[in-house]
């Protein structure tokens, strides 16, 4: 069971930087706008060559990220386990030495904590396809703390890490501010307009006292009485004028 257990450990973890490459990495200069040292394709290649898919969080220890920002130095090559919310995904610019990573690699920017400035690039070799928005959590290793300056002239410092795999979660659809918003506009819609189409039917079907009124008279104008076939007038002018007040009568009825 233990012997399992540690060739499992063996097949999932990371594989152990070599004495050139700690030695590369320990000339990495920290606090400068240069990410292009010998020391960034060092972690590129061996996140290429991790083992496993996402998930696969052996040997990664949470990130202490004021203790990074403190002494990079004692933390760099270290394989730590970042979370938060992705904010940016972009394709990175090219750099001096090319790799197989830039067939698939991007830069994330990954919020960790709850203040604006509390974020972390990361450069994902292989990475899977993510929205900006989702939950990322994914094990890299620390590179350097990078000084990147704005178009205001103001400096600030990140953590950049190197990783490969993340596991990605997103709220459901109906979750979204903006989507919530977007499904009570139209149920909002649709309730006026088959409001409007009930009221609609029901003046249609039970018209106005007015014009049922209107279509009363219309009728009684439309279908005056007449004399059946086997009855004619008088020729007596007094009787003739008689049988035409009687059915004026009826008419007026």
């Amino acid at each position: 069971m233990v012997h399992t257990l540690t060739i499992a450990m063996l097949l999932t973890t990371a594989v152990p930087l070599t004495g050139p490459q700690t030695r590369q990495l320990a000339a990495v200069r920290d606090g400068s706008a240069l990410l292009d040292e010998p020391g960034f394709y060092v972690l590129l290649e061996k996140a290429m060559s991790w083992p496993g898919t996402a998930g696969d969080e052996v040997g990664a220890m949470i990130a202490d990220y004021p203790a990074l920002h403190a002494g990079p130095s004692a933390y760099r090559g270290r394989r730590y386990l970042i979370e938060g919310k992705l904010l940016r995904s972009v394709q990175p610019a090219r750099f001096a030495r090319a790799g197989p990573w830039e067939n698939t690699w991007r830069q994330w920017v990954v919020q960790w904590g709850s203040a604006s400035s509390d974020v972390a690039v990361v450069y994902m070799v292989n990475p899977p396809r993510a929205r900006v928005g989702a939950s990322v959590r994914l094990p890299a290793r620390f590179y350097k703390i990078w000084r990147d300056t704005d178009q205001q002239g103001v400096a600030s410092d990140y953590p950049v890490f190197v990783g490969r795999y993340a596991a990605v979660s997103v709220r459901a659809a109906w979750a979204q501010p903006a989507v919530l918003a977007a499904a009570l506009a139209v149920a909002a819609l649709a309730y006026f307009l088959l409001r409007r189409r009930v009221v609609a039917t029901r003046r249609h079907d039970f018209p106005l006292r007015g014009s049922r009124g209107n279509r009363g008279s219309a009728s009684r104008r439309t279908m005056q009485p007449v004399l059946p076939q086997d009855q004619c007038l008088s020729d007596d002018p007094a009787e003739a004028l008689e049988q035409l007040q009687c059915y004026s009568r009826i008419d007026e009825d």
